[in-house]
């Protein structure tokens, strides 16, 4: 019933535990143990527990010696876990999700580790492989060879003490020490520059970013020729077909799938797809054709926008202070007269009463344009959101949580740390979305912030179907 996958160094393996409930830790002789991470001894015996409640996964450390973490956050509460959430335990790093029931008196089976093959460097003395993972051809000076990356990312560069290079090109001074990135994302191949002294071009011209590739392409740094297709190691796993990493979300809204990473833009307006036009293929296609982001965001875990599905909160203190914001926030809606001073006297509430939250910023459906505009932001800068992420939230009806990938998931950087994203929704129909973000790096944002957010959220959409819908054409114009 519970399917985990446990990453451990080299080696990972899949375990089903045909129970509502796991525990996760090292042989004992007080408690029978599902998830085995022995001999690791940075494990508790009885270290965290897993379980199935209300249709959520839910997970709680039992008071390890070493702790445990969700996303890189220290698990201090019990907490509903998603597919995508990294759960680490002392060396390993383990997935959770619900699995298919196993037929009625069949076994117990756990898949024996499976050691991950070594990542080939550069070599002239090492073959090419074929149908694994990401092949590459390299051509310098008339010579040509063959390799092969057998997992779906790549990085090239010189080789360095900072960061793995899959594709060593040392013999050239004007390649980068970690110049790009090759990867396989929502079924199409791209290339990145990250950052490189003498940059990267596809085709002749310099990419600055990322840029999705086919077999055709040509991709020149230094004075290397790459050419690029995916084997059939990617091609035969339904997980990497849609993203590098992603994993489908168990919530509603199948056209935007749970992502691993969500790149981020700098921009006041952005395409809006109605629900009627929401195919994933469409907005694939789409995003392949946009330009570089300024970075990258994944999804720390989902809150329901539906009353009756918000979590229980933990934090008393945190409650009551944000209850006096929700209290005072439609009392002073009450002095807007237009819908761009709703807009500004929310986003300076939010910021004002949310503790850690320095932006905000509302973004309102032009469905006579197909664009979502920013109506207010605080401070006054152009915000920095995801927009395949927001429409993630539309899509799902869920608050996300988000926090900026690391650096060793994503080099570029950016001034934001974590944040969140929530639904403007009136009658049952997109408004708009409110971006919440922050730049203290240690901001952990808790239940009692999602609640706060998805309460302000929905105050704010109802008040704009109610008092402008007449007024100002809504959904159209603004």
């Amino acid at each position: 019933m519970i399917q985990f996958t446990v990453n451990t160094g080299d080696e990972s393996r899949s375990i089903q535990v045909d129970a509502l409930e796991a525990f996760i830790g090292r042989p004992n002789d007080d408690r029978p143990i599902d998830v085995d991470l022995s001999p690791d001894g940075n494990v508790s015996r009885v270290h965290a527990r897993v379980w199935l409640e209300n249709g959520f996964l839910k997970i709680e450390d039992l008071g390890s010696s070493q702790g445990t973490q969700v996303n890189s956050s220290p698990l201090k509460k019990i907490l509903v876990i998603r597919p995508a959430d990294r759960i680490k335990i002392g060396d390993s790093i383990l997935f959770a999700r619900l699995g298919p029931p196993r037929p009625k008196d069949a076994p117990k089976v756990e898949r024996a580790p499976v050691a991950k093959p070594p990542t080939p460097k550069i070599n002239p003395s090492i073959p090419a492989e074929t149908g694994v993972g990401i092949q590459i051809e390299v051509e310098q000076n008339g010579e040509t060879k063959r390799f092969s990356i057998p997992k779906e990312e790549a990085f090239i560069g010189r080789k360095n003490e900072s960061h793995p290079i899959d594709v060593d090109l040392t013999g050239d001074l004007n390649v980068s020490r970690i110049h790009a990135r090759i990867w396989v994302s929502q079924g199409k191949c791209w290339v990145e520059d990250l950052q490189s002294s003498h940059g990267t071009q596809l085709n002749g011209e310099n990419i600055g970013g990322l840029k999705v590739i086919s077999t055709t392409d040509i991709i020149e740094i230094g004075s290397y020729r790459l050419k690029v297709s995916i084997g059939g190691g990617l091609q035969s796993n339904p997980e990497l077909a849609q993203t590098a990493g992603a994993q489908q979300s168990s919530t509603a809204g199948g056209n935007v799938p749970l992502l691993q990473f969500y790149p981020v833009y700098k921009e006041v307006s952005y395409r809006y797809f109605a629900p009627e036009n929401r195919n994933a293929d469409q907005m694939s296609n789409y995003y392949s054709t946009i330009k570089s982001p300024i970075g990258m965001v994944l999804v720390e875990r989902e809150c329901s926008m539906n009353i009756g599905e918000w979590p229980a909160l933990a934090n008393p203190h945190k409650a009551q202070t944000l209850l006096k914001g929700l209290v005072e926030f439609p009392l002073k809606l009450a002095s807007a007269t237009d819908v761009a001073g709703v807009c500004t006297l929310a986003v300076e509430h939010l910021v004002k009463v949310m503790p850690g939250i320095s932006r905000a910023s509302v973004f309102l459906i032009d469905s006579n344009d197909s664009r979502l505009m920013l109506k207010a932001h605080q401070p006054s800068l152009k915000p920095s959101v995801s927009e395949t992420l927001m429409h993630r939230a539309f899509d799902s009806k869920n608050l996300a949580i988000w926090h900026q990938a690391d650096p060793t998931e994503c080099v570029q950087r950016m001034s934001i740390h974590t944040g969140i994203y929530a639904p403007i929704v009136g009658c049952d129909r997109e408004i708009g979305m409110l971006c919440l973000d922050s730049t203290d790096q240690k901001l952990e944002l808790l239940d009692e912030d999602a609640v706060f957010a998805a309460a302000i959220a929905l105050q704010l959409g109802a008040f704009l179907q109610q008092k402008f819908a007449a007024k100002e054409s809504i959904w159209t114009g603004w």
